[in-house]
């Protein structure tokens, strides 16, 4: 091997060697417990994969239906109802519910959905003070995901079911729980990951909004 050849594979593996030290410095410096809920999150939904794989949890039309129930919509009517206000909050829950579902599917649902996601916006305003931290927005949105969902579901009892029991009630929440989970975990997680961010951004427009322009 030639003196230049030989150079040149030294420098490319002191190259690799820093790439490698680089690599690993960054994992020390992951802190586990800002994952904890992807974690969970995967755990879950592994968990019922394993549990109700013969009840068609895999299948194309149930896994659709997982992903209608993880979208932004509640984290982005909460934070609006916190930034803008009340009826700022009800007016993006309710039109992001009606324009989501062009993509994922109208029905008799979408009025319904409209007006529990436009409710979550104005809880939202109502718990404002309350949801200048993260962990708190979270929290707030996993309570009002499995809030919306079991709405959802109560509306599902009275228009789908002939018989109005106790039996059928409780039978229809525990069907929709794995749903209302997959509702709840991923506002935490769209919350945590992009919640004052968003937050941030609406309360910039807000000020704009409300901005006072005098003439000299």
């Amino acid at each position: 091997m030639s003196a230049p050849e030989a150079e040149h594979q030294a420098g490319t593996s002191h190259v690799g060697a820093d790439r490698i030290r680089s690599v690993l410095t960054r994992l020390r410096r992951v802190d586990p417990r800002l994952y904890v809920v992807y974690v969970a999150f995967l755990l879950i939904l592994v968990f019922f994969a394993v549990t109700l794989r013969d009840d068609g949890f895999l299948s194309q039309t149930n896994l659709l239906n997982i992903v209608r129930q993880t979208t932004p919509v509640t984290v982005m009517a909460v934070v609006a109802g916190v930034a803008l206000g009340a009826r700022a909050g009800f007016a993006v829950g309710a039109t992001a519910a009606f324009v989501s579902n062009f993509f994922l599917g109208q029905g008799v649902w979408t009025p319904w959905q409209m007006l529990g996601w436009g409710a979550c916006g104005v809880a939202g305003a109502l718990a404002a003070p309350l949801l200048r931290s993260r962990v708190a927005l979270a929290a707030f949105c996993f309570v009002l995901g499995m809030g919306f969902s079991a709405f959802m579901d109560v509306w599902n009892w009275l228009a789908f079911y002939d018989e109005h029991t106790w039996q059928t009630f409780v039978a229809v929440h525990a069907r929709g729980l794995p749903f209302d989970l997959a509702h709840a975990i991923g506002n935490v997680v769209i919350a945590l990951v992009a919640g004052p961010e968003l937050r941030r951004l609406l309360d910039r427009y807000g000020r704009r909004l409300n901005a006072e322009v005098v003439w000299a």
